[in-house]
């Protein structure tokens, strides 16, 4: 049972299903998976997946923007499942880019 929901789960993502992805992780949780098992062992597969098909021209970006958002959905209901303390804090992460690089929020003629 719990194979089949880390398969399914990696499958929701490969498929670009949000809906699917937010049913197994809801799924997963009520099964008693903790969630930082169903992401590593299901939605992070999957994902992972993804990107090598991507790479490998199989799949373009519309397909993967599809995925990343059937993943933020499985991130919505395992980050829920959390709840308060359900973490804790192993550093500090210092995001980063060039100003008037495309990916620059204030220098980019997209983000005005």
């Amino acid at each position: 049972m719990t194979d089949d929901l880390f398969t399914k789960a990696a499958a929701s993502i490969v498929e670009q299903d949000r809906e699917a992805a937010m049913q197994i992780a809801s799924e997963a949780i009520a099964a008693g998976i903790a969630p930082a098992e169903i992401m590593s062992k299901g939605f992070v597969a999957g994902i992972a997946e993804v990107g090598e098909l991507f790479e490998s021209g199989e799949l373009f970006l519309p397909e993967l923007m599809m995925a990343a958002q059937a993943m933020e959905g499985a991130m919505s209901v395992t980050n829920a499942a959390l709840g308060e303390g359900g973490g804790h804090a192993k550093g500090t992460i210092v995001l980063g880019t060039v100003q008037g690089d495309v990916h620059d929020a204030q220098g980019s003629k997209i983000a005005r």
